[in-house]
């Protein structure tokens, strides 16, 4: 397999929205479905280590779905971020 050769923007694009999207599908989607199939820690860790392999064998044959799932990780990081703010002001807030 060969490293993918954009011609355009627009399959930039496709790809970066492809990896928004597959990051999560494979780390919150998999570990439910493997349920039935596989038990103990090894259910746990299937997820992460879906999601590292994703990231790895993206980055290297498709980097702008990588980066695309990079960009999931941060939005999702701030979304968590911006949580526990608002939370941390509504609750030691003195207002009743």
């Amino acid at each position: 397999m060969k490293r993918k050769v954009y011609a355009s923007r627009g399959q930039k694009e496709g790809d970066f929205w492809a990896g928004f999207f597959i990051l999560p599908a494979l780390v919150l989607g998999v570990p439910p479905v493997l349920g039935n199939l596989v038990q103990g820690p090894a259910q746990v860790w299937s997820g992460p280590i879906l999601g590292i392999a994703f990231l790895l064998v993206a980055g290297i044959y498709r980097p702008w779905m990588a980066i695309g799932a990079l960009g999931c990780v941060a939005a999702l990081l701030a979304l968590g971020l911006f949580a526990a703010i608002f939370l941390a002001v509504v609750c030691s807030s003195g207002f009743r």
